[in-house]
């Protein structure tokens, strides 16, 4: 997405800067240049970054998903030679990025090894699930190793958990969303996870002026719900419209602790579509794991739908 022309067009001012703490005592956003932006009402929507990331070395990371551009740029050069691709988690990131490679390439082009420590991939969906992924990857050769740990990612490869290493040319640090560093500098209140905790108005525990929503937030009531975006997007219409409502109090002067706030309820049963990388879809329907074309259809659809929201010419 152009954020910019979207900025431009709704008469937005864009900083182009990385956030580092919110200053609860003075309302203001503190850059990482030190620039002040100060603010009425505040939403934090920072997402989060990849979990053990200390231990991910120079690997290429899943969280922030911009990181992943570094893959695509090693995948599109040509080496003339096989090459050897490990991928370190095996979750829904992890997996839908191992389904999409090895659908491109032959195994004599890219070898490919996912690692993932639990006794199935995609654990936190249904077990079905995991098991229609895991006979995708095999049937094209790739080499999925459940239940090994791996300690650290370095300049040739992966070191598991007992001393063993496997080569790689790169490494896909996919191991699950971690919480981002701000909340945490900014002294706000955290779950033990890091996340920030939001009530169900996703208005921030004290902070009647702050908002927060998607992978940094814990919203009570709902702390156990996965990182995805499904949650994420859903969350958006309450989050826009608590925005505003806050906003508008500001403007004739309330007091914004009395401000009432509308409810974010989250899917009774999320759906989530894992892209195979050929003509069908995976789809997680709570405990229902299932595989067909018309879930990647769904999911071209949804995706591009709401796309062109921001983007005509997606």
């Amino acid at each position: 997405m152009d954020l910019l022309r979207l900025a431009l067009a709704a008469r937005v001012r864009l900083v182009p800067e990385r956030a580092t703490r919110v200053d609860v005592h003075t309302r203001e956003i503190v850059t990482e240049s030190g620039e002040r932006v100060p603010a009425d009402v505040a939403v934090l929507d920072v997402g989060g970054e990849s979990a053990a990331r200390e231990h991910a070395g120079n690997a290429v990371l899943a969280k922030p998903a911009l990181s992943l551009a570094r893959l695509g740029a090693w995948l599109d050069g040509d080496s003339g030679q096989a090459r050897t691709l490990v991928l370190v988690g095996g979750g829904a990131a992890g997996t839908e990025i191992a389904l999409n490679v090895s659908a491109r390439f032959p195994r004599e082009a890219l070898r490919v090894t996912l690692v993932e420590p639990a006794d199935r991939l995609l654990p936190e969906f249904s077990a079905s699930l995991g098991r229609r992924a895991l006979q995708l990857l095999r049937e094209r050769g790739v080499d999925v190793r459940l239940g090994a740990q791996a300690e650290t990612a370095h300049a040739r490869g992966v070191t598991l958990r007992g001393g063993e290493d496997l080569h790689a040319d790169a490494v896909v640090w996919a191991t699950g969303t971690g919480p981002h560093p701000l909340p945490r500098a900014s002294g706000l209140p955290l779950t033990h996870r890091g996340l920030v905790r939001v009530g169900r108005d996703l208005r921030v525990e004290g902070s009647e002026w702050l908002l927060a929503s998607g992978d940094c937030a814990a919203v009570a009531g709902h702390e156990h719900l996965a990182r995805s975006g499904v949650h994420a997007v859903k969350q958006g219409p309450a989050l826009l419209a608590n925005a505003d409502l806050l906003v508008r109090a500001v403007e004739r002067g309330d007091d914004l602790a009395r401000v009432r706030l509308a409810p974010w309820r989250p899917y009774p049963v999320a759906p989530y579509l894992v892209s195979t990388g050929a003509s069908e879809a995976l789809c997680a329907l709570g405990p229902v794991g299932l595989r067909g074309r018309a879930f990647l259809a769904l999911k071209h659809r949804a995706d591009g739908r709401w796309l062109r929201r921001y983007d005509p010419n997606m």
